[in-house]
Parts: C-alpha cells; structure tokens; sequence
C-alpha cells in the first residue's frame, strides 16, 4: 500500500524547481519579444522621421529653384553679400516681392501679403543662408534636422 502511495505522488505534478526552470523559459521569450518589437517600433519612428526630412529637403529646394525662375530683381542680399532672406522681383509675376526667411526653426515663403510655411513642424530649419554669389548665380545653404537625422542643402541656382 505504501508503494501505491508513493508512485501516485511522484507523477501528480511538477516540482518547484521545474516550475522555476519553466517560468524563466518563459520570461527569456516574452523579454526577447519584447525588447524585438521596440526595436521595431523605434526603428519605424526613424524611418519615419528620415523620410520627413527628406520630402522637407526637396520641397525647400524646388520652392527656391522655382522663386528663382524668371528673376527680373533681387532685393536680398546684395550683389556679392550674404543674408539670412532672400527677397526677389519675379517678371510678370503678381504677388512680388517673393521672400524666403527663417522664423523660430521655420522657413517661410511670402508672397505679396500671404506668408506660408514651407517647412513643417516635424523638421527644423537653421543656419539658413543667401549668398549672391555671381551676377547669375545665388548660392543656397540650410541644415534641417530632426530627433534623428540632420541634412544640409549646399547649392549654387542659376537664375539667368
């Protein structure tokens, strides 16, 4: 009777160490699926923001270009000078004088009364700078950046 006893206990349960063995098993896979999926997500989040910068970086660029086009005058800067704005005449073009400066990390474009941000507020904008470099030529310089990438637009635009 007492062996009867004996078997029926050793195979009712598991004992406290495989218990323990089981529970860190479990606690290894939930923490490394864990740690996984953040990874995940922030990588996400930076795709993200690179992208934004990205799209900021052309869109500035083509605004430039296209102020640039048809250029009858440019008020700022002066010929062979630097500035922070960049105010120009465009021929047969209602709304001059266009106007590109930078306010509190934005860049914004003017156009007769309206003012319009060409950066959004997922990118900032810094050390913008105008140089009338030739007679025909504006040399256009700006860091953007964001929580994870900085860019830097470095051109010369010809306008004649």
């Amino acid at each position: 009777m007492k062996d009867k006893l004996k078997i029926m206990n050793k195979s009712g349960g598991f004992t406290l160490i495989e218990v323990l063995i089981y529970s860190l098993i479990v606690t290894v896979f939930l923490t490394f699926t864990l740690v996984l999926t953040y990874g995940m997500i922030v990588s996400s989040e930076r795709i993200v923001a690179r992208k934004e910068l990205v799209e900021n970086q052309k869109l500035i660029l083509q605004k430039v270009v296209w102020a640039l086009q048809n250029v009858s005058t440019i008020n700022t800067p002066a010929f062979l000078a630097t500035s922070s704005t960049l105010s120009i005449d465009k021929l047969n073009y209602y709304f001059n004088p266009i106007i590109f400066s930078l306010s509190a990390s934005t860049l914004n474009l003017k156009n007769g009364a309206t003012t319009t941000a060409i950066s959004n507020s997922y990118v900032s904008v810094s050390q913008l700078i105008f140089t009338h470099a030739t007679s025909g030529a504006i040399r256009f310089r700006a860091t953007l950046f964001n929580q994870y990438a900085t860019e830097t637009i470095d051109t010369l635009i010809s306008f004649k």
